[in-house]
Parts: C-alpha cells; structure tokens; sequence
C-alpha cells in the first residue's frame, strides 16, 4: 500500500474513520482515567477490566497510520488538523505527535500559509510534536501575530518546551492583550 500512494491516502482515511468511530462519545479515556486504591483492592482477584495501551484499538491504528509515513501526514493534516471540529484535531495533534519530527514540514506550511484558525491549529499541533528545532522557531513566529487567538495557541504550545520555549513564555508576559 505505501506504494501507491493513492492507496495508501484511503487506507489511512479507513483507519482514521476507524478511530473516531471507536473514540465518539468515550468522555474518559485510559490515560485520563481516576481509580480510588480501595476499589483496586476489592477487586484484586478480578481479572483487570481495562484496556492497556497496547490493547487499545484506537492506538494500534494510530500505529498504522504512523507505519505509512509521509502520505499519512498530508491526509491528517488535511483532514484532521484543518478540520473544524475540535474533536477531530485533538486526535490530528495526537497522530502527529506519534510522527515526531517527521510532520514537522506539513505542519510548518500551515502555520504559515493558512488562515488565522489553521495557524492556531498549526500551533497546538507543533506543541504535541514538541516545541524545538523548527516546530520552536514555528512557534516564535505565531507568537507575534497579529491574531489573539494564534498567540494564545503558539503560547499554549509552548508549554511542554524546554528552556528556550520557557524563554519565549517569559518574554510573551509582555503582550499587550492581557487575554
């Protein structure tokens, strides 16, 4: 499939639709998810009731999606990240990050070729991947938008950065719009 990469767009299409299907209406999902201790002991000799991440049919798929490289990218990034709803990106910035640095370029060209929603998208998707290297550089550019909502989002990105990202969060103290 990754040969054809007409084929291998559908299939990644087919696994994300596999995705949101398993993902829609889940409010709570394993990684967010709160077990009191004494409930874990009543129920020791039970067998475990959860599913672990290498279980999870949303994140096998996910693999999949990374196992197809770089036509896999163009598709999330078109039809997830761009996408407008906030589900759909929320599981664009997940896809990406599990690609790393490899997405980085596809999302660089929206962060600065498309809309101000699209570079606030952009933004939160170079955050998961990581704010470093060119997804950083990315990031000081969107934090001097013009746009509220871009510099709000290229500095929510930031957050999980290192020391240069924390310099940059130091200085964005400074912006004019206290929101």
């Amino acid at each position: 499939l990754r040969e054809d990469v007409l084929a291998a767009q559908w299939f990644v299409r087919y696994l994300i639709h596999s995705i949101v299907t398993m993902r829609e209406g889940q409010s709570v999902l394993l990684s967010e998810e709160k077990v009191r201790l004494d409930k874990i002991r009543r129920m020791r000799s039970a067998p475990a009731q959860f599913d672990l991440p290498g279980q999870r049919d949303d994140l096998r798929a996910i693999g999949e999606i990374v196992a197809m490289g770089e036509p896999a990218i163009e598709v999330v990034v078109e039809d997830l990240l761009k996408n407008r709803q906030e589900f759909l990106r929320t599981i664009a910035a997940e896809v990406l990050a599990a690609f790393g640095d490899r997405a980085v370029p596809e999302v660089l060209e929206v962060a600065t070729s498309g809309d101000a929603r699209e570079r606030g998208y952009a933004a939160r998707a170079l955050g998961a991947i990581g704010a470093r290297g060119p997804a950083l550089e990315a990031l000081r550019q969107l934090t001097t938008s013009a746009q509220w909502r871009v510099r709000s989002a290229a500095v929510q990105a930031l957050g999980d950065g290192g020391d240069d990202a924390r310099d940059l969060l130091v200085r964005m103290l400074a912006d004019e719009d206290p929101f």
